[in-house]
């Protein structure tokens, strides 16, 4: 098996186990109220941040697993810890 092969491999294995969120109505609602607040106070993210946790946090995730850590700890109420 090439060196690529065993890597997809793995990457598939870890990836089956994980269970993937949807963008829904409530996430962009969720992301728009996030990065407006944030916004306000001048500490402004990118939408694709926004949009992340606001998955997180409709879906019930709290903690939030990232090497992003510094735009993710200004959304309240989700806990970041880096990878």
């Amino acid at each position: 098996m090439s060196d690529i092969a065993g890597r997809l491999k793995g990457s598939e294995m870890v990836l089956s186990n994980l269970e993937v969120f949807p963008l829904d109505y409530r996430a962009t609602v969720k992301a728009a109220k996030i990065a407006g607040t944030l916004d306000r106070k001048g500490k402004t993210i990118d939408l694709s941040v926004a949009l992340i946790a606001s998955i997180a946090l409709v879906r019930g995730v709290n903690c939030l697993i990232t090497r992003n850590v510094t735009h993710f700890e200004r959304t309240r109420d989700l806990q970041v810890q880096e990878h």
